[in-house]
């Protein structure tokens, strides 16, 4: 199978990736949290290296979201596959994620670019075959962190958009939104 990641190697091998910048981007933001994982850093480090017209796109915010996600959900619940996470671990999740509450904050300043990070938060777990309770974690998290508004999740919730696979599977009824509300 092909992946974003495949195909962003293949086109920097072929010093092609001026043709997708944004998924560059993605690659380097994920080298970048391998590499130095101190949220403070990787912010300034995104400041940086990201031109500031990128910085508003959806799409870049689609990208941050699956690097960020990805590495704290890769660092905990993740960690062992095919398992229920233990409170511990879905505590630690909760904990990394406040500690990228700055990150998120400083790139989603509006409801649009809000339902975004939580489109590729669904596309994430779409591809991940949606980890038990994973979503609603999540949700909940970026919810109480102040990270995304609670109308940005009813409209998600609302939302008819097949453009991001695995809505079907997401929105549970009673579960995530109606936490929320």
């Amino acid at each position: 199978m092909r992946t974003e990641e495949q195909l962003g190697e293949q086109l920097e091998q072929r010093q092609l990736s001026f043709l997708v910048p944004l998924l560059a981007i993605k690659a380097d933001m994920w080298k970048q949290l391998e590499t130095n994982p101190d949220s403070a850093s990787f912010l300034a480090w995104v400041l940086e290296a990201v031109p500031e017209g990128n910085r508003k796109d959806p799409s870049f915010i689609s990208a941050l979201i699956a690097s960020v996600v990805r590495f704290i959900a890769e660092q905990t619940t993740l960690k062992e596959e095919n398992k229920t996470p233990e409170k511990e671990v879905t505590d630690k999740e909760k904990e990394l994620i406040g500690e990228f509450k700055q990150v998120l904050q400083t790139f989603l300043t509006n409801p649009e670019l809000q339902l975004a990070a939580v489109y590729a938060l669904q596309v994430f777990g779409f591809s991940r075959g949606f980890p038990k309770g994973m979503l609603l974690r999540w949700f909940v998290s970026l919810y109480e962190a102040d990270i995304v508004d609670e109308h940005v999740f009813l409209n998600w919730k609302e939302d008819v958009n097949d453009s991001y696979p695995g809505k079907g599977k997401a929105f549970v009824p009673g579960e995530p939104v109606a936490y929320l509300a």
